[in-house]
């Protein structure tokens, strides 16, 4: 059984722009990757390069307290319905 390994960003660019070398090594080295991230072309992009499982939910980068409430619950529903995580 691998151990999962859940990467959370805001920003699908992030993902594409400074994680993809870091998720394809834990990936070779048989960590059990998932990325939850905003919605992006870049995530689609993550998405066919990286291929693991990329959850989105909808987050800002600014302070928007209404708005990250929102997302915080989304986030918690989300890492429940993912068992058998080791790192987040």
């Amino acid at each position: 059984m691998n151990s999962r390994v859940v990467i959370i960003t805001t920003s699908s660019q992030t993902l594409r722009s400074f994680l993809q070398a870091q998720i394809l090594l834990l990936k070779s080295v048989g960590f059990d990757i998932h990325t939850i991230s905003s919605p992006g072309d870049e995530l689609d992009e993550c998405r066919a390069n990286l291929r693991i499982p990329m959850h989105e939910i909808a987050m800002q980068r600014r302070i928007s307290p209404f708005a990250d409430a929102a997302a915080l619950v989304q986030l918690v529903i989300k890492l429940m319905r993912l068992d058998r995580k080791s790192v987040v």
